[in-house]
Protein backbone atom coordinates (compact mmCIF):
# COMPACT_ATOMS: atom_id res chain seq x y z
CA UNK A 1 0.00 0.00 0.00
CA UNK A 2 1.68 3.37 -1.41
CA UNK A 3 0.81 6.46 0.97
CA UNK A 4 1.10 9.99 0.47
CA UNK A 5 1.43 12.37 3.42
CA UNK A 6 -0.48 15.82 3.99
CA UNK A 7 1.14 18.44 6.19
CA UNK A 8 -1.13 21.06 7.11
CA UNK A 9 1.10 24.18 8.48
CA UNK A 10 -1.00 26.21 11.22
CA UNK A 11 0.00 28.78 12.78
CA UNK A 12 0.07 27.13 15.99
CA UNK A 13 0.66 23.35 14.90
CA UNK A 14 2.21 21.22 11.87
CA UNK A 15 -0.46 18.11 11.47
CA UNK A 16 0.79 15.46 9.20
CA UNK A 17 -1.71 12.49 8.12
CA UNK A 18 -0.61 9.11 6.32
CA UNK A 19 -3.38 9.09 3.93
CA UNK A 20 -4.08 5.79 1.53
CA UNK A 21 -5.86 6.19 -1.68
CA UNK A 22 -9.51 6.26 -0.84
CA UNK A 23 -9.14 8.84 1.71
CA UNK A 24 -7.99 6.58 5.41
CA UNK A 25 -5.82 8.14 7.47
CA UNK A 26 -3.73 5.50 9.08
CA UNK A 27 -0.87 7.66 10.47
CA UNK A 28 -0.95 10.81 12.08
CA UNK A 29 1.56 13.48 14.09
CA UNK A 30 1.58 16.93 15.27
CA UNK A 31 4.86 18.98 15.94
CA UNK A 32 4.52 22.61 17.70
CA UNK A 33 4.59 25.45 15.09
CA UNK A 34 8.06 27.42 16.52
CA UNK A 35 7.11 30.87 17.98
CA UNK A 36 8.12 33.63 16.04
CA UNK A 37 10.73 31.35 14.10
CA UNK A 38 12.89 31.71 10.96
CA UNK A 39 12.57 29.98 8.08
CA UNK A 40 14.77 27.27 9.13
CA UNK A 41 12.82 26.64 12.43
CA UNK A 42 9.59 25.83 10.53
CA UNK A 43 11.18 23.88 7.84
CA UNK A 44 12.53 21.84 11.35
CA UNK A 45 9.55 21.26 12.17
CA UNK A 46 7.94 20.29 8.91
CA UNK A 47 10.63 17.59 8.12
CA UNK A 48 10.39 16.24 11.66
CA UNK A 49 6.53 15.84 10.92
CA UNK A 50 6.98 13.88 7.90
CA UNK A 51 10.18 11.88 9.80
CA UNK A 52 7.69 10.74 12.87
CA UNK A 53 5.54 9.38 9.95
CA UNK A 54 7.90 7.96 7.65
CA UNK A 55 9.48 6.03 10.95
CA UNK A 56 6.62 3.48 11.38
CA UNK A 57 5.29 3.70 7.51
CA UNK A 58 7.77 3.90 5.19
CA UNK A 59 6.01 2.86 2.00
CA UNK A 60 5.45 7.17 1.37
CA UNK A 61 5.52 8.43 -2.44
CA UNK A 62 4.90 12.02 -1.89
CA UNK A 63 4.40 14.74 0.19
CA UNK A 64 1.36 17.65 -0.06
CA UNK A 65 2.26 20.27 2.00
CA UNK A 66 -0.87 22.87 2.65
CA UNK A 67 -0.01 26.70 3.93
CA UNK A 68 -1.56 29.92 4.51
CA UNK A 69 -0.27 32.44 2.22
CA UNK A 70 -0.50 32.81 -1.23
CA UNK A 71 1.58 30.18 -2.98
CA UNK A 72 2.92 31.05 -6.41
CA UNK A 73 1.90 29.78 -9.70
CA UNK A 74 5.16 27.65 -9.63
CA UNK A 75 3.34 26.04 -6.93
CA UNK A 76 6.59 25.67 -5.03
CA UNK A 77 7.27 29.22 -3.24
CA UNK A 78 5.27 31.25 -0.73
CA UNK A 79 5.12 34.42 -2.04
CA UNK A 80 3.57 35.80 1.35
CA UNK A 81 2.13 34.47 4.33
CA UNK A 82 0.38 36.71 6.98
CA UNK A 83 1.24 33.74 9.90
CA UNK A 84 5.02 33.31 8.83
CA UNK A 85 6.54 36.81 8.19
CA UNK A 86 9.87 35.10 7.24
CA UNK A 87 8.32 33.41 4.57
CA UNK A 88 8.68 36.22 0.97
CA UNK A 89 9.03 34.54 -2.08
CA UNK A 90 10.06 31.58 0.07
CA UNK A 91 11.20 28.48 -1.97
CA UNK A 92 10.01 26.13 0.54
CA UNK A 93 10.11 22.99 -1.59
CA UNK A 94 13.74 23.07 -3.09
CA UNK A 95 14.91 22.86 0.43
CA UNK A 96 12.14 20.08 1.98
CA UNK A 97 12.71 18.27 -0.98
CA UNK A 98 16.76 18.34 -0.83
CA UNK A 99 16.02 17.05 2.95
CA UNK A 100 13.74 14.45 2.89
CA UNK A 101 14.22 12.43 -0.72
CA UNK A 102 10.61 12.73 -1.68
CA UNK A 103 9.06 14.50 -4.13
CA UNK A 104 6.37 17.14 -2.89
CA UNK A 105 3.08 19.86 -3.89
CA UNK A 106 2.85 23.16 -2.09
CA UNK A 107 -0.99 24.42 -2.18
CA UNK A 108 -2.92 26.80 -0.30
CA UNK A 109 -4.28 25.51 2.67
CA UNK A 110 -7.95 26.90 2.33
CA UNK A 111 -7.43 25.54 -1.50
CA UNK A 112 -6.54 22.10 0.49
CA UNK A 113 -8.94 21.84 3.02
CA UNK A 114 -11.64 22.23 -0.06
CA UNK A 115 -10.04 19.29 -1.60
CA UNK A 116 -10.23 17.32 0.87
CA UNK A 117 -13.84 18.20 1.50
CA UNK A 118 -14.76 17.31 -2.49
CA UNK A 119 -12.84 14.58 -2.61
CA UNK A 120 -13.66 12.45 0.79
CA UNK A 121 -16.41 14.84 2.60
CA UNK A 122 -19.41 16.67 2.14
CA UNK A 123 -18.47 17.84 -1.73
CA UNK A 124 -17.72 14.06 -3.10
CA UNK A 125 -21.19 14.22 -4.95
CA UNK A 126 -20.47 17.05 -6.74
CA UNK A 127 -19.28 18.27 -10.25
CA UNK A 128 -18.13 22.08 -8.93
CA UNK A 129 -17.74 23.75 -6.11
CA UNK A 130 -17.24 26.73 -3.51
CA UNK A 131 -15.81 26.15 0.11
CA UNK A 132 -16.08 28.88 2.49
CA UNK A 133 -14.24 28.70 5.59
CA UNK A 134 -15.21 31.21 8.66
CA UNK A 135 -13.04 31.40 11.21
CA UNK A 136 -11.83 34.20 12.67
CA UNK A 137 -11.13 35.44 9.22
CA UNK A 138 -12.45 33.87 5.78
CA UNK A 139 -10.95 31.59 3.59
CA UNK A 140 -12.71 30.20 0.20
CA UNK A 141 -11.62 28.24 -2.75
CA UNK A 142 -13.20 27.15 -5.75
CA UNK A 143 -13.01 23.99 -7.69
CA UNK A 144 -14.42 23.77 -11.43
CA UNK A 145 -15.20 20.65 -13.66
CA UNK A 146 -13.20 18.70 -11.12
CA UNK A 147 -10.18 21.40 -11.07
CA UNK A 148 -8.97 23.47 -8.49
CA UNK A 149 -8.98 27.46 -9.51
CA UNK A 150 -6.17 28.89 -8.75
CA UNK A 151 -5.95 31.70 -11.39
CA UNK A 152 -2.82 33.55 -13.29
CA UNK A 153 -1.02 34.42 -10.05
CA UNK A 154 -1.86 31.17 -7.46
CA UNK A 155 -4.36 33.95 -5.84
CA UNK A 156 -7.87 32.86 -6.89
CA UNK A 157 -10.60 32.27 -4.46
CA UNK A 158 -10.13 34.83 -2.00
CA UNK A 159 -13.87 35.47 -1.58
CA UNK A 160 -13.43 36.78 1.92
CA UNK A 161 -11.86 39.77 -0.03
CA UNK A 162 -14.57 40.14 -2.12
CA UNK A 163 -15.90 43.62 -1.68
CA UNK A 164 -19.44 43.57 -0.12
CA UNK A 165 -19.94 47.32 1.35
CA UNK A 166 -18.04 50.09 -0.44
CA UNK A 167 -16.63 52.57 2.29
CA UNK A 168 -17.12 49.50 4.64
CA UNK A 169 -14.81 48.57 7.72
CA UNK A 170 -11.30 47.99 7.49
CA UNK A 171 -9.79 44.92 6.58
CA UNK A 172 -6.12 43.41 7.72
CA UNK A 173 -5.65 43.23 4.05
CA UNK A 174 -5.76 46.83 3.46
CA UNK A 175 -9.34 47.16 1.59
CA UNK A 176 -12.32 48.68 3.19
CA UNK A 177 -15.66 46.30 3.08
CA UNK A 178 -14.38 43.14 2.21
CA UNK A 179 -16.54 40.01 2.94
CA UNK A 180 -14.48 38.69 6.02
CA UNK A 181 -15.32 41.96 7.77
CA UNK A 182 -19.49 40.84 8.26
CA UNK A 183 -19.08 36.68 7.85
CA UNK A 184 -16.23 36.08 10.52
CA UNK A 185 -16.17 34.98 14.05
CA UNK A 186 -14.69 38.32 14.56
CA UNK A 187 -18.28 40.26 12.64
CA UNK A 188 -20.18 37.75 15.13
CA UNK A 189 -18.03 38.94 18.12
CA UNK A 190 -18.60 42.80 16.98
CA UNK A 191 -22.60 42.49 16.89
CA UNK A 192 -22.96 40.57 20.02
CA UNK A 193 -20.63 42.95 21.61
CA UNK A 194 -23.09 46.23 21.00
CA UNK A 195 -26.07 44.23 21.81
CA UNK A 196 -25.46 41.58 24.68
CA UNK A 197 -21.73 42.38 26.30
CA UNK A 198 -20.57 39.56 27.80
CA UNK A 199 -22.47 37.37 26.68
CA UNK A 200 -22.24 33.80 24.83
CA UNK A 201 -23.69 34.72 22.09
CA UNK A 202 -23.43 31.52 20.56
CA UNK A 203 -24.92 29.10 23.84
CA UNK A 204 -27.14 32.01 24.41
CA UNK A 205 -28.61 31.52 20.16
CA UNK A 206 -28.73 27.84 20.72
CA UNK A 207 -31.05 28.45 24.02
CA UNK A 208 -33.32 30.48 22.01
CA UNK A 209 -32.71 34.37 22.49
CA UNK A 210 -33.54 36.30 19.71
CA UNK A 211 -30.84 38.92 20.01
CA UNK A 212 -28.20 36.29 20.08
CA UNK A 213 -30.23 34.04 17.28
CA UNK A 214 -30.39 37.92 14.89
CA UNK A 215 -26.67 38.28 15.18
CA UNK A 216 -26.34 34.56 13.08
CA UNK A 217 -29.49 35.68 11.02
CA UNK A 218 -27.33 39.14 9.95
CA UNK A 219 -24.39 37.08 9.43
CA UNK A 220 -26.47 34.50 7.02
CA UNK A 221 -27.91 37.46 5.45
CA UNK A 222 -24.38 38.94 4.38
CA UNK A 223 -23.28 35.38 3.26
CA UNK A 224 -26.02 35.02 1.58
CA UNK A 225 -25.45 38.31 -0.52
CA UNK A 226 -21.83 37.33 -0.58
CA UNK A 227 -21.88 34.40 -2.23
CA UNK A 228 -24.23 35.37 -4.90
CA UNK A 229 -21.55 36.89 -6.75
CA UNK A 230 -19.58 33.57 -6.53
CA UNK A 231 -22.67 32.32 -8.25
CA UNK A 232 -22.80 34.45 -10.98
CA UNK A 233 -19.06 33.97 -11.66
CA UNK A 234 -18.43 29.95 -11.66
CA UNK A 235 -21.89 28.70 -10.93
CA UNK A 236 -21.30 26.07 -8.21
CA UNK A 237 -23.36 22.85 -8.09
CA UNK A 238 -22.62 23.14 -4.01
CA UNK A 239 -21.49 25.54 -1.63
CA UNK A 240 -19.34 23.86 1.58
CA UNK A 241 -19.13 25.51 4.53
CA UNK A 242 -16.68 24.91 7.40
CA UNK A 243 -14.74 26.86 10.03
CA UNK A 244 -15.26 27.37 13.58
CA UNK A 245 -18.61 29.37 13.02
CA UNK A 246 -19.94 26.71 11.05
CA UNK A 247 -20.65 25.19 14.33
CA UNK A 248 -23.56 27.21 13.88
CA UNK A 249 -24.48 26.63 10.47
CA UNK A 250 -28.40 25.59 11.14
CA UNK A 251 -28.91 28.68 12.65
CA UNK A 252 -27.59 31.07 9.52
CA UNK A 253 -27.84 28.79 6.46
CA UNK A 254 -31.15 28.93 5.59
CA UNK A 255 -31.17 32.59 5.87
CA UNK A 256 -28.13 32.44 3.62
CA UNK A 257 -29.20 30.68 0.58
CA UNK A 258 -32.63 33.36 1.31
CA UNK A 259 -30.16 35.64 1.02
CA UNK A 260 -28.97 34.42 -2.12
CA UNK A 261 -31.94 34.03 -4.09
CA UNK A 262 -33.42 37.57 -3.15
CA UNK A 263 -30.11 39.28 -4.43
CA UNK A 264 -29.85 37.26 -7.59
CA UNK A 265 -33.34 37.93 -8.16
CA UNK A 266 -36.17 36.36 -10.37
CA UNK A 267 -33.86 35.96 -13.29
CA UNK A 268 -30.42 34.40 -12.12
CA UNK A 269 -32.32 32.87 -8.46
CA UNK A 270 -32.40 29.21 -10.27
CA UNK A 271 -28.44 29.53 -9.88
CA UNK A 272 -28.79 29.27 -6.27
CA UNK A 273 -26.44 26.43 -5.31
CA UNK A 274 -27.13 23.91 -3.03
CA UNK A 275 -25.28 24.41 0.93
CA UNK A 276 -23.59 21.67 3.20
CA UNK A 277 -21.40 22.08 5.62
CA UNK A 278 -18.16 20.64 5.69
CA UNK A 279 -17.65 16.86 7.69
CA UNK A 280 -14.15 16.50 7.22
CA UNK A 281 -13.21 19.27 10.47
CA UNK A 282 -9.07 19.34 10.86
CA UNK A 283 -8.62 16.64 8.49
CA UNK A 284 -9.43 18.48 5.69
CA UNK A 285 -6.11 20.62 4.73
CA UNK A 286 -4.10 17.08 5.58
CA UNK A 287 -6.37 15.01 3.57
CA UNK A 288 -6.82 17.69 1.01
CA UNK A 289 -2.92 18.45 0.63
CA UNK A 290 -2.35 14.14 0.49
CA UNK A 291 -4.66 13.71 -2.52
CA UNK A 292 -3.35 16.69 -4.29
CA UNK A 293 0.10 14.94 -4.26
CA UNK A 294 -0.89 11.78 -4.89
CA UNK A 295 -2.75 13.10 -8.04
CA UNK A 296 0.56 15.24 -9.24
CA UNK A 297 2.92 12.16 -8.74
Amino acid sequence: MTLTLGIDIGATSIKGAAVTESGEVVGRDVQPTPSAGSSADIEDAIVACIAALRSSLPDVSSVGLAAAGWIGPDRRSVVFSANFPSWRQEPLLDRLEQRTGLAMVLENDANAAAWGEYRFGAGAAATSMAAITLGSGVGGALIVNGELVRGHQGAAGEIGHSVMITDGYPCACGRHGCMENYVSGRSINRRAAAILPGADVYELARAGDERALGCYLELGDYLGRGLANVAMLVNPQLVVISGGVSDAYDLFAEQAQRSMRSELGAYWAGLTPEFAAGTLAADAGPLGAADLARHQA
